[in-house]
């Protein structure tokens, strides 16, 4: 705490460990942990955050994200900074219906009781946690800083790097250069994101060009520009969560359907993950 007042950072969140149970007693702990910051904090200009650190499988069940969220409301923080842990590979999209649903359960769970929260660790499926009413999402340039996992302390495998990735809100996915190339020479690219994003406008110049410099940081710089972007026009209702994925998931029948079809990089860059988000839209009550 005396670090803390000497920085005076404008919030700090409550420190939470990854347990191997996320048992009733493992939640209520972490309240007491987050109450004992709040009260340490209090008569300074310090924003406690309660943190909250939840399975994503533990909340598929019925009713417990019900369960979990009436005991996170017990923290005196106005703030929750929740993070969903599970083993989804950070380069792959969530896709499990169940769980997608019981964490936006959750999170509109806490909104109404007058808990704010922040997600932390998110990708593209910051529309479903917008849809389900979070105040804010936040996000990172590195994929295991899109994904909280274990994976992301251990060390990087042997010959592992950073590869140049674009966000493409028109399909909701990811793509390597010879994707992006191909999804553009069908007119699939979201003309937002390629025309109004400063960093996209700069890729597609650059990969046009023979023999171009690598664009591995422009790569993080449009996701990142296209992620404040999105979660603003969700908050306003300028975009609808509903029709932008319905309009994704008709843009990758485009692709299979195109002679020949477009095929990407990855293998599991399908779109096949768009189905369970719509899916859960739906069964969650945004429809």
């Amino acid at each position: 705490m005396r670090t803390c007042r000497r920085l005076e950072p404008t919030a700090v969140c409550s420190p939470a460990v990854v347990p191997h149970a996320f048992s009733n007693d493992y939640f209520s702990m972490q309240v007491r942990v987050g109450n004992l910051l709040c009260d340490r904090l209090d008569g300074s200009r310090i924003r406690p955050y309660q943190t909250a650190v939840v399975g994503l499988s533990d909340i598929a069940a019925p009713q417990r994200s019900l369960e979990v969220a009436s005991i996170l409301s017990g923290t005196q923080a106005e703030d929750v900074y929740l993070v969903f842990y599970g083993d989804t590979d950070p380069r792959r999209e969530l896709n499990q219906t169940e769980q997608l649903k019981g964490a936006m359960r959750l999170v509109s769970a806490l909104e109404q009781n007058g808990v704010k929260v922040l997600i932390g660790f998110c990708s593209s499926d910051v529309v479903l946690w917008k849809a389900a009413g979070a105040s804010s999402c936040a996000t990172g340039k590195f994929f295991n800083l899109r994904r909280f996992s274990r994976a992301r302390f251990e060390e990087p495998p042997q010959g592992g790097g950073q590869l140049a990735y674009w966000v493409e809100e028109a399909l909701f996915a990811f793509l390597r250069e010879s994707d992006l190339l191909r999804v553009g020479r069908l007119n699939l690219l979201n003309e937002r994101n390629s025309q109004e994003n400063p960093f996209a406008a700069e890729i597609l110049n650059l990969v046009r060009q023979p023999n171009h410099a690598a664009w591995v940081a422009l790569g993080w710089r449009q996701f990142m520009f296209w992620f404040a972007d999105i979660e603003a026009r969700i908050a306003r209702g300028a975009s609808d969560p509903r029709e932008l994925l319905a309009l994704a998931e008709a843009n990758w029948r485009r692709l299979e359907d195109a002679t020949p079809p477009v095929l990407m990089e990855e293998p599991r860059n399908d779109g096949s993950w768009l189905r369970p988000w719509r899916r859960a839209l739906v069964e969650f009550g945004v429809y």
